[in-house]
This record gives structure tokens, C-alpha cells and sequence, in this order.
């Protein structure tokens, strides 16, 4: 199965890697392990990317290729998706000002990453999966459609002793690993943020596009200041619920119950927690893996997934998903 899976033609942006280590003044007597560590980080394509999810006819119904306004009953001004939001009309009106730009759509491309844990119970295997979008999808489709939010790469762990964390050296170096990383990775769309280029569109045709310049340290032209919005995951899920209520629940049945008890309300609950865009980026290919060096089992699952997905879109796109080979053949 996995090798008829392996010569879809669709669907198939590689995973690559790089390697990144610290190379600043090293102290002559005791220098800190972590100035001698490689960092590898693992990444694919983001234009590739955004270039399938432009293809993929399901989001047809949920593209909006220019900013629109809504309006509730009472003539309220509704912020619901994207390009709902101010931000994306003006910098419409600021790509329309470039004569060059003339038809041309605004791609925003939204990026997030977040660290995460295969096991809640163990806090082990730690994982620091990227993921990526773009704006032009409606956020019902982001929300249902697993394609629509996709991990473009997993970022580097450093891991120092814990005397190091307050180092101001270490600080500044896992601030620029992070960066830096972020320049690397989405240094292949620098060439669309000022001269836009043709893609499909998945409401038919093609268009123009040009993509904003993301957050980085190398693409000055996003403010993230302008765009941080309330976050839900970290403030009220992990925030108050993974790190103080499931820890404070551990001691609670550690005392009352004992260390077994314990542990099997644990196992329950990581369970069902782990069912809560992790899940299938990083937690299922973990459980389907051997567990052993891990990370790259990962990442071929990964790909054969965005291939069946991509096979599965085509398929439809041509009308081969419609009723059974038997009703075909009574046809």
C-alpha cells in the first residue's frame, strides 16, 4: 500500500532539512554545551504549499480573493473571516497603488507554531510543529477542512541545563535560531511579495498574487502588532487547564488513591486529550510510528497524507467519486 501510495504525482512537496548551530564567541574556560550543539529543522516547501491549497477545488465555495465587508441586522460592521478585517483592504489598496500589480490578489499567509507533547502524562517527545494558511480561506473551512491548516515545518528544541535558561547569550541565540529558522523556511516566497505570479484559483481560472511579507526578522512589512488576536489554546486551554488543573488532579488522586490509581486516570485522560491540529500533524503519525527516532517516520506519513488528500481532491474534481464501480457498470 505504502509504495502505490508513494507514486501519486499529486500532493508531493518533499521534506528537507538543514542544520543550524551557534556560532559566536565561545568562553575560554567552561563554555556551555549548548555552543556546540546542532539544531536540525525540517521544512518543506511553503510556496508548494500554498500553491496546492490554491488547486484544491473543495474550498471553492470558501475563497474569498478580495477583502469584503459584512454586516450584521442592526448595519453592524461583522469581523468574521480574514478578509473581513482592515488590515487585509489596506494592504489591498496598497498593492492596487503598484501599477505592476494590476489584477493581482492578496495572498496573507498565516503561520503559527506552538511545542507540543505526545504524551500529557509523561511530558516526553517534544515536538515543535509550524503550521501555515492563508488568509483567502473562510474560517468555517479552516475550522472542518484538515488541509486547509497544514505543518510546513518542525522547529528546532534547544535544550540546555536549566542554569543556562536565564543566560542572556542563550537567550538571544535561541531568538535568533527561531528567526532565523523562519527566514530560511519562507525565504522561497520572497520572490512573490513584490512582483505577483499566476496560480489556479479554486473558485476557476487563474489569478494574480501577491504575498505579504510575513513576520520575521527578515520581512519587516507584517506587524505583528497589528495582528495579535486573543488566543484561546494557550490562555484558557493549556493556560489554565493543562498546566495547573491536570497537574493539581495528579496530586489530588496521588494522595487520595494512591500511585496506580493515579497513573490509570492519567492514561485515561491523556487519551482523551490528545483527541482535542496537533492530533493529526503530530500525534497520530507518533502512535503509528515505532517510536524509535520517530521524527522522520513522522514526516513520510505526513507527505502520504497531503498525497491521498491531494488524490482524493483530483478524483472528485474529475466526477470518479460519484456512486460505486458496480452502479458505473449497471450504467
Amino acid at each position: 500500500m505504502h509504495n502505490v501510495i508513494d507514486v501519486i504525482p499529486l500532493g508531493n512537496v518533499p521534506w528537507k532539512c538543514f542544520s543550524v548551530k551557534y556560532n559566536g564567541a565561545v568562553p575560554e574556560n567552561n563554555p556551555p554545551s549548548w555552543m556546540f550543539q546542532f539544531h536540525k529543522i525540517y521544512y518543506c516547501n511553503p510556496d508548494a504549499v500554498i500553491c496546492q491549497m490554491h488547486n484544491n477545488l473543495d474550498f471553492a465555495d470558501s475563497f474569498d480573493p478580495v477583502p469584503r465587508h459584512e454586516v450584521d441586522a442592526e448595519d453592524w460592521q461583522v469581523f468574521s473571516d480574514f478578509m473581513t478585517g482592515n488590515w487585509a483592504w489596506r494592504k489591498t489598496n496598497k498593492i492596487a497603488e503598484n501599477p505592476n500589480s494590476k489584477g493581482a490578489i492578496l495572498v496573507p499567509v498565516i503561520s503559527g507554531s506552538n511545542k507540543t507533547t505526545v504524551s500529557v502524562r509523561t511530558g516526553q517527545n517534544k515536538y515543535y510543529p509550524l503550521y501555515l494558511s492563508i488568509g483567502n480561506i473562510q474560517n468555517r473551512i479552516c475550522h472542518a477542512h484538515q488541509n486547509a491548516v497544514v505543518p510546513v515545518a518542525f522547529l528546532a528544541i534547544p535544550k540546555s541545563r536549566r542554569q543556562h535558561n536565564d543566560d542572556f547569550a542563550y537567550r538571544i541565540f535561541r531568538w535568533q535560531l527561531y528567526h532565523q529558522s523562519l527566514a530560511w523556511i519562507f525565504k522561497t516566497l520572497k520572490p512573490h511579495m513584490e512582483t505577483p505570479t499566476i496560480l489556479c484559483c479554486p473558485t476557476g481560472g487563474h489569478c494574480a498574487r501577491v504575498v505579504p511579507k510575513p513576520f520575521t526578522n527578515n520581512f519587516p512589512h507584517a506587524d505583528i502588532h497589528k495582528l495579535l488576536a486573543p488566543d484561546l489554546l494557550h490562555h484558557i486551554i493549556k493556560g489554565i487547564f493543562k498546566d495547573h488543573l491536570v497537574t493539581w488532579v495528579g496530586e489530588y488522586l496521588t494522595i487520595k488513591h494512591g500511585a496506580l490509581v493515579r497513573n490509570k486516570v492519567m492514561d485515561d485522560m491523556d487519551r482523551r486529550i490528545m483527541e482535542l491540529k496537533h492530533i493529526k500533524a503530530v500525534k497520530k503519525p507518533w502512535r503509528w510510528s515505532s517510536h524509535f527516532e520517530a521524527l522522520g517516520q513522522m514526516l513520510k506519513t505526513s507527505q502520504r497524507l497531503s498525497e491521498l488528500a491531494a488524490a482524493h481532491a483530483d478524483f472528485k474534481k474529475h466526477c470518479m467519486l460519484h456512486g460505486t464501480a458496480l452502479s458505473d457498470a449497471l450504467h
